[in-house]
C-alpha cells in the first residue's frame, strides 16, 4: 500500500445553530516478522511519502517506532481503550474483549474476558474505562451495557448489566465523571444513565433499567456515537452531522442543545481540550476529517462552528477515516488500511499540519494516545495490540511552530503563547504544560539552529 498524493483542502465557513433546540425528552427512574512501515509527512502540501522501515524518520523530524505487540485472539479485533499499565481491545463480532498488561510495552501480556450470560451472542466491539469500571456494549445482542470491576484487571469481576428498554444492542459507550452515556446506531437517542453512586462493593443485585434522561430526536437518522469532555457531549448524527450539548449540569438539567454543522455520515468526532476545535470523522468511501472552529455566542448559550481545514485519503488507498482522538491539538486518526495518521491543528488558523504516519498493512480500527506518547495503543483488526512511540526528541525542539523553519525566533515564540498551559504540545519542552520554563528555555537558545 501507499501513502501518496495527500492533499488538504483548506475552506471557510460559518454554519449558524439552529434557533431552537430539539426535543429532549426525560425518561423516569514487537513481533520482527510484522512488516510494518514509518513515514513521516512535513509539508501541508499535496505529498508522495515512501515507505520506509518502522522507526525511520523521512519527510521531517517525528518518529513513529512499533514497541510491542500482541495477538493472542484469533479473531477480528475492534475498538481499544487504555488505563494505567492496561490496554482493552474489543472483539468485532466476539462475546469477549482482552484485557492486556502493558508495564512492559515490548512484551505485552494479555488475557481474555468472556461476556456472561445473557450476553454470550452480544458483540463487543466498543468498551470504555473509567473509575476501574470496564463498561462494554452490547451489540447484538443481550443487555445494553455490561459493568466489569478492574480495579484488579488481571482479575476482572462482572457486576452487573445496565439494560435500557429501547436502546438494546448498543454499538458506543462513554463514561464521564459518574455518567454513562449509550447510543445504539440506529435511532436518534442517547440514554444517560446516573452511576454516580455506585459502589462495585454492592453493585445492585438484577440489571439496571432505569436512565436519568433519554434524548430523543437527535438528528433525522440515528446518532452512531457520542464524546463527553468538559461539559460538552458531542453527538455524532451520521447524515445529520455533528450535534453539540451542554451536559455541564446534568445531574440536575437536561442536556441543552448548543449547535450543529451538517455532515455525511459522521462517524466520530473529539475536541481539544480547550473546546476550540472539535475534528469529526465521516466514515464512507473517501471520507476524511474536518476542523471546524468553535466560537461560544450569547455567553456560551450557543455555538458557531467553522471549517477551518479537512483532509481525505484518496478512496484508492484507503477506503476511509474511523476514529481521531486529541491530545492538546495533535489528532491521531484511526485510518483503516492507512493505518495510523497523525496531524497537528495550528491553534490560530485551525489548519491542519501532517505530522506522521505508521502503516500496518492491514486495517486500524482503534487508537488510544492519552498514556502518553511513548505508548500510543493501536487495535489493528486482524493482528490485535500494536504500541507504539511517536516522536523523538528533534535536535531543536525550540523550534516549535508546526512547520519548522530551522532557527528559534519570533514565530516559535508566537506559537508558545498560543500553547500557553497545554501539555505535551509543541511548545512543552519540559512535558510539565507549557509555562514560563519553556519561554525561558526558548529565549535561551534564540538564533539559528544547531
Amino acid at each position: 500500500m501507499r501513502f501518496m498524493g495527500l492533499m488538504f483542502a483548506v475552506t471557510a465557513f460559518c454554519i449558524a445553530a439552529p434557533a431552537s433546540a430539539p426535543p429532549l425528552n426525560t425518561a423516569t427512574g514487537p513481533d520482527p516478522s510484522l512488516q510494518v512501515h514509518c513515514t513521516t509527512l512535513g509539508v501541508h502540501a499535496p505529498l508522495a511519502a515512501p515507505h520506509t522501515q518502522a522507526g525511520s524518520t523521512a519527510l521531517g523530524g517525528t518518529e513513529v517506532t512499533l514497541i510491542g505487540t500482541w495477538d493472542g485472539f484469533g479473531g477480528s479485533y475492534a475498538d481499544i481503550w487504555g488505563a494505567g499499565d492496561f490496554a482493552y481491545i474489543g472483539h468485532f463480532g466476539g462475546a469477549a474483549v482482552n484485557i492486556v498488561d502493558i508495564s512492559n510495552p515490548a512484551s505485552p501480556i494479555g488475557m481474555e474476558y468472556v461476556l456472561p450470560p445473557p450476553n454470550t451472542s452480544a458483540s463487543a466491539q466498543d468498551l470504555k474505562v473509567g473509575d476501574d469500571l470496564l463498561f462494554i456494549g452490547l451489540g447484538g445482542g443481550g443487555a445494553s451495557v455490561h459493568i466489569v470491576d478492574v480495579r484488579d484487571p488481571a482479575n476482572p469481576v462482572a457486576l452487573v448489566d445496565v439494560d435500557i428498554a429501547g436502546l438494546t444492542s448498543i454499538h458506543n459507550v462513554f463514561y464521564d465523571n459518574g455518567w454513562l452515556y449509550i447510543v445504539d446506531s440506529s435511532t436518534p437517542r442517547i440514554g444517560i444513565i446516573d452511576l454516580t453512586g455506585f459502589d462495585p462493593d454492592n453493585p445492585p443485585v438484577s440489571p439496571i433499567t432505569s436512565a436519568k434522561w433519554i434524548m430523543e430526536e437527535v438528528g433525522s437518522s440515528f446518532v452512531h456515537d457520542i464524546t463527553v469532555v468538559n461539559g460538552r457531549l458531542y453527538a455524532c448524527a451520521w447524515d445529520s452531522g455533528l450535534w453539540i450539548y451542554d451536559v455541564s449540569n446534568v445531574a440536575t438539567e437536561i442536556p441543552s442543545f448548543l449547535g450543529s454543522t451538517p455532515g455525511n455520515n459522521t462517524h466520530s468526532a473529539w475536541p481539544t481540550d480547550n473546546g476550540d476545535y472539535v475534528v469529526t470523522a465521516e466514515e464512507r468511501t473517501g471520507g476524511g476529517i474536518q476542523v471546524f472552529r468553535i466560537t461560544e455566542l450569547e455567553n456560551g448559550a450557543s455555538l458557531d462552528l467553522t471549517l477551518t481545514d479537512s483532509f481525505a485519503v484518496p478512496e484508492n488507498e484507503a477506503f476511509s477515516v474511523h476514529n481521531p482522538l486529541i491530545v492538546g491539538y495533535r489528532v491521531y486518526n484511526s485510518w483503516y488500511a492507512s493505518g495510523l495518521l497523525i496531524f497537528d491543528i495550528e491553534p490560530i488558523s485551525g489548519a491542519l499540519q501532517p505530522v506522521a504516519t505508521f502503516d500496518t498493512d492491514v486495517s486500524v480500527w482503534g487508537v488510544y494516545p492519552f498514556l502518553g506518547s511513548d505508548r500510543v495503543l493501536l487495535s489493528e483488526r486482524e493482528l490485535g495490540l500494536m504500541v507504539v512511540s511517536v516522536g523523538s526528541q528533534p535536535s531543536c525542539p525550540w523550534d516549535c511552530e508546526p512547520v519548522p523553519e530551522g532557527t528559534v525566533g519570533i514565530n516559535d515564540f508566537l506559537e508558545l503563547l498560543a500553547q500557553w498551559t497545554l501539555i505535551d504540545s509543541t511548545c512543552d519542552f519540559d512535558s510539565g504544560g507549557v509555562g514560563i520554563n519553556d519561554f525561558l528555555d526558548l529565549l535561551a537558545n534564540w538564533g539559528p539552529c544547531p
